[in-house]
């Protein structure tokens, strides 16, 4: 055994010829490594993962000591990334995914560079007066070579990778610049919003103040015209970035809790975080028929607006929906009925036809 890292270890079995006997070994350690022990009066009880490098015993002949070095760390971070006390057997689909993630890595940092990350814009309206605009989302796109790449891909990827923060930097620049720009020349008014997504590292960030403080002065817009929304499922600890989250708020800048009802700590998020929002997430919606569901929303709607809270639908897809909503005492709608996200350049148009919206309710 040798300690090869900050953290790591490796572990050499010349009597463990497969697989199985590998992982029952494995198993071994774990139960050792749980095992709590008192280390300045407080009890630890420790974790570790465990990667494997090999399938089979052929391969575990044929491969040479940095291969099986390189395999053993790709399947670590598999483990990893399920969870602590996990083991993880290398597999060749592995090494493709590892190979696939460099070269999106790679791609990012050029189309990052080129510009070619773009915000598109989703209304939110009024839901008693649909013809009524509220504010937009600002929602991140990227295109690499002709294929779109979904937000569900590249934003974990930047996270792991450790260039959120300049795709954050992008996001927050390009949304209040066009805010900027539409108020400029008459497209919307000075009461239409922002919305801009953040993460949980972006708020462990030390630049995120000043950096939106900086767009808000280079751009002239009120703080009061910009929301960040907190995704709850991103398991943010509160505490942590709850003095970043307070000087947000002492700017002037809202919070809104994206995907409520979807995460760890719904409860906990509406009585810790300075918020100003909360969006009900759209799988509640797209399910407001039901009486569990609508019963959920309701529940959600009250909560809100005993703490201050505005409340915005997910989703809204049906007039039957919106109409529901207005029963309810919702606040907004953001969703494919009202419109799908945008390019800055099509808002414009959309908001010169927008004004038929009223019927919508009622339709």
């Amino acid at each position: 055994m040798a300690r090869v890292g900050g953290d790591e270890f490796v572990i050499i079995l010349p009597l463990c010829g497969s697989a199985e006997e590998v992982l029952a070994f494995a198993s071994r350690i774990l139960e050792k490594v749980r095992e709590p022990i008192t280390l300045a009066g407080q009890v630890i009880r420790p974790s570790i993962c465990i990667g494997v490098p090999f399938e089979s015993a052929e391969q575990l002949l044929t491969d040479g000591a940095d291969r099986l070095i390189a395999n053993a760390d790709l399947a670590l971070l598999v483990a990893k990334g399920r969870g602590s006390g996990e083991v993880e057997i290398f597999n060749n689909q592995m090494a493709r995914s590892a190979t696939e993630r460099l070269s999106l890595l790679s791609a990012m940092g050029e189309s990052i560079e080129n510009n070619d990350f773009v915000l598109h814009f989703q209304p939110i309206v009024d839901v008693v007066d649909p013809a009524r605009l509220r504010g937009f989302e600002g929602l991140l796109r990227w295109e690499n070579q002709g294929r779109p790449i979904g937000p569900d891909v590249f934003i974990p990827l930047a996270e792991r990778s450790g260039v959120i923060g300049r795709l954050t930097s992008i996001v927050i620049t390009q949304g209040i610049r066009q805010l900027s720009i539409w108020r400029s020349e008459g497209v919307i008014g000075d009461d239409v919003t922002i919305s801009l997504n953040v993460s949980g590292h972006d708020l462990r960030s030390p630049n995120l103040i000043a950096q939106i403080a900086g767009a808000l002065s280079t751009f002239n817009v009120p703080a009061e015209s910009v929301h960040l929304e907190l995704t709850e499922s991103s398991s943010i600890d509160v505490g942590s970035v709850l003095e970043t989250l307070n000087a947000l708020r002492s700017l002037g800048v809202g919070l809104s809790i994206d995907d409520f009802g979807t995460g760890y700590a719904s409860l906990s998020y509406l009585r810790d975080l300075p918020a100003t929002i909360v969006k009900i997430d759209q799988s509640f919606t797209r399910n407001i028929a039901d009486v569990r569901d609508r019963s959920l929303i309701a529940a959600s709607i009250a909560m809100g607006h005993q703490l201050g809270m505005e409340v915005i639908a997910e989703g809204v897809e049906t007039t039957d929906q919106l109409a529901r909503l207005v029963e309810l005492g919702c606040d907004m709608a953001q969703g494919y009925l009202i419109s799908r996200p945008m390019a800055a350049a099509a808002v414009p148009i959309w908001i010169a036809e927008h004004t038929t919206m009223h019927d919508l309710v009622n339709a």
